[in-house]
């Protein structure tokens, strides 16, 4: 789920017109914040919903990776998508880092 919940996140940030570096990290803080929350939801209404640190550690690996691949494939569209465009007017391609 966490993957999952990492490309959404970077879905949603990148939607906002943030450069990748910047969603990526916006990402990564908003993974964190949802482990915080559900360790400060065992803490004051206690559910069980943290496993100890390596499952916090975990999820935060996945939702880093999920971010990350969301972020790759969106790179690898976008130039795709301006090269066939500036193959067709006849332009050099964008060379834009986004």
């Amino acid at each position: 789920m966490h993957l999952l919940g990492g490309m959404a996140l970077a879905y949603f940030i990148g939607g906002a017109g943030f450069r990748r570096r910047v969603c990526f990290l916006l990402t990564l803080a908003g993974a964190l914040a949802w482990e915080l929350a559900e360790a400060m939801s065992d803490a004051r209404l206690g559910t069980a919903m943290t496993h100890g640190v390596a499952d916090t550690l975990r999820d935060l690996l996945f939702g880093c990776l999920g971010a990350a691949w969301f972020l790759t494939v969106d790179a690898y569209v976008t130039e795709s998508r301006a090269a066939r465009s500036a193959a067709a007017t006849g332009r050099s391609p964008r060379t834009e880092v986004r």
